[in-house]
């Protein structure tokens, strides 16, 4: 099936209280990436990618979904990337528009990577960073 759904997710963390989020995600047959969640304490960030198997050139967006201790929204907050990879290493600022993505929801646009691993550093203001990785392919 193939379209592009809302999908109400709940994280589990050991030791928290369950998060409830609500994603809209592309669907596919053929598998994909699934979301993350980054804990940079006191937020959670789950995190993943539009398209859910980025390609080598295309652009990609990331989205980011940040929360507090109690699953609320955090909006407002300066969140920033830095990937590095099997390209030249590069920083990025997320966007943050809440009457059209949603409260407590960023995104980080790039306009291609090269095919392989990447490891993208998210900072949300001084208060720490944490590590999502995201697979591109060829």
């Amino acid at each position: 099936m193939f379209g592009t759904w809302k999908v109400q997710a709940i994280v589990r963390l050991a030791g928290r209280l369950d998060l409830r989020a609500l994603f809209t995600v592309p669907i596919a047959n053929n598998g994909g990436q699934l979301a993350q969640v980054v804990t940079i304490a006191p937020y959670n960030l789950i995190v993943f990618s539009d398209p859910s198997q980025p390609q080598a050139g295309a652009p990609v967006t990331i989205n980011v979904v940040l929360v507090n201790a109690q699953g609320d929204p955090v909006s407002g907050k300066a969140l920033r990337a830095s990937f590095t990879g099997p390209g030249a290493p590069f920083e990025v600022v997320a966007t943050q528009d809440a009457a059209k993505l949603g409260p407590g929801r960023y995104q980080i646009v790039v306009p291609a990577l090269d095919a392989g691993t990447w490891k993208i550093t998210l900072a949300v203001g001084a208060e720490g960073t944490g590590v999502y990785t995201l697979d591109v392919g060829r």
